[in-house]
């Protein structure tokens, strides 16, 4: 529920002199407090014992009303800061996907091509072959390869690295 004070606590967190997008010709309002790992504002909704929500979508519930149960709120801007209603539209999971695709964003760099890769696919089937053999534990094959446990028992697994 959108009460005075959670309107007031959440305006305290915004800049409102973000980026002007070229297309939308008006600026981002930007959330300037506490972000998740996917780079989207979170809020704290419900006092002490209240629950994080993304800001976004409680922007969208302050000025547009209740979002209906399965849609998602998208960015028109890609700017996941952002909690401007007039850059936020609803739309479902398919239409995130597409939306995403559409605007190039939808081409994950996997494996070796990653930025953080400390294994390349030679490695991983390489360790993925010596675990089948037998004989080398995960803390062996992650200093073997430079990596930790967590990583290396990943990769064995096709938790990560399943395009190989």
């Amino acid at each position: 529920m959108v009460t005075a004070n959670l309107i007031t606590r959440f305006w305290k967190k915004v800049n409102k002199l973000g980026p002007i997008h070229p297309i939308l010709k008006t600026r981002c309002w930007e959330w300037t407090a506490s972000t998740d790992n996917g780079g989207y504002g979170i809020f704290k909704v419900g006092g002490y014992y209240g629950t994080m929500r993304k800001a976004h979508r409680v922007s969208w519930e302050i000025h547009c009303n209740a979002i209906p149960q399965g849609l998602c709120v998208l960015h028109k801007c890609d700017n996941c800061l952002c909690i401007r209603p007039t850059h936020l539209f609803l739309g479902t999971y398919l239409d995130n996907n597409r939306d995403r695709e559409q605007k190039g964003r939808g081409n994950q760099v996997h494996g070796a091509q990653h930025y953080c890769a400390k294994l390349t696919d030679a490695h991983v089937l390489l360790a993925r072959k010596l675990y089948a053999q037998g004989g080398q534990s995960y803390p062996k094959l992650a200093c073997k390869f430079g990596v930790s446990c967590r990583a290396i028992y990943c990769a064995i697994k096709h938790m990560t690295w399943k395009h190989i």
